[in-house]
């Protein structure tokens, strides 16, 4: 059988009143419930009168009857259309609703600290006691920095004493040594200024000695009036012996080997200059310490001689020692 339009708007039709008349049966239910409600959470006291079950007519208690036997509260209520006239006459309260059982607290009690011992008054006799002790003991450390401190004084006391009486006694050992060394010195002078004497007049003697020969070997012109040839050998061993004590001789030159040396002279008898001539047979180190013992000498002595105009002679060595 094939539907028609018409047909699916009555059932299109018949869906929107089924939904508008649910929504209104939840909105009364909604609604009663809260008015319910409201009493029991807190309104007003509901007042009310015992009324004996069995003087009401009969339709009455069926009509009780039939409240009693409602769901509960939460359910939606239906209006019922069917109570007769005497009801609406007569109106009987409802009960009184149950009151909301109070919900369980937790049985679980806070944990209860241990009581408190009562403390013990503390002695005023043991803390004098022991404020004296403090005292006692701060006194004897004060007194015991003292006596340190007080070593401490006496320590550095002594020490720079006895560091003052080293001090003296090192001055007077240096004082000692100084004195012992300037006799040693002085003595040693004394010896070498003695040697020194005796080796010239030995020199002297032993120029005299040569004198023939240094002469016949060193010939020149004649010095000027008063002065001959013995007086220029003498002035020439002279000079000779001077040289000789400040050189000394090596093993590989033997005594008396000649070497003549030419000697340049200052007026004061300065050495100017002092060079080996080629007849020399020393070696030509030897040949470097005899010049070099010439200048040590300088100035030659003239010995009277200071008049002589020649400053440029040559000297014929010859090593005695």
């Amino acid at each position: 059988m094939k539907e028609t339009r018409a047909d699916n708007l009555q059932s299109f039709a018949l869906a929107v009143l089924l939904h508008v008349l649910l929504f209104g049966l939840v909105f009364i239910g909604l609604r009663w419930t809260r008015e319910n409600a409201e009493p029991a959470g807190g309104g007003p006291p509901v007042e009310a009168e015992m009324v004996d079950a069995g003087s009401l007519s009969a339709k009455m208690q069926d009509a009780l009857a039939s409240r009693l036997e409602t769901p509960t509260p939460t359910e939606t209520p239906v209006e019922d259309t069917a109570l007769p006239e005497a009801l609406e006459e007569e109106v009987v309260p409802p009960p009184p609703q149950p009151l909301p059982e109070p919900e369980p607290q937790d049985a679980t009690t806070p944990p209860q600290s241990a009581p408190e011992m009562p403390q013990a008054k503390p002695d005023t006799r043991d803390q004098d006691e022991a404020r004296r002790d403090a005292l006692s003991k701060e006194t004897r450390e004060r007194e015991q920095e003292a006596l340190r401190r007080e070593r401490q004084i006496e320590l550095q006391k002594e020490q720079q004493q006895q560091a003052a009486e080293e001090k003296k006694r090192l001055a007077a050992q240096q004082r000692a040594d100084a004195d012992a060394k300037a006799k040693q010195d002085a003595e040693a002078k004394k010896k070498r200024a003695a040697a020194l004497a005796a080796q010239r007049e030995q020199q002297l003697a032993d120029a005299k000695a040569r004198a023939g020969a240094t002469a016949a070997s060193n010939p020149g012109p004649a010095t000027g009036a008063g002065q001959g040839k013995d007086t220029r050998a003498e002035w020439l061993a002279l000079i000779a012996g001077e040289i000789e004590r400040q050189w000394r001789r090596p093993d590989d030159i033997p005594r008396g080997q000649k070497c003549p040396i030419r000697i340049k002279l200052l007026p004061g008898g300065e050495v100017l200059s002092a060079e080996v001539q080629p007849g020399c047979p020393y070696s030509e180190a030897n040949q470097r310490t005899v010049e070099a013992a010439v200048k040590k000498a300088s100035p030659l002595p003239l010995k009277g001689n200071e008049d002589l105009r020649l400053r440029d002679f040559v000297v014929n060595f010859y090593p005695s020692r």
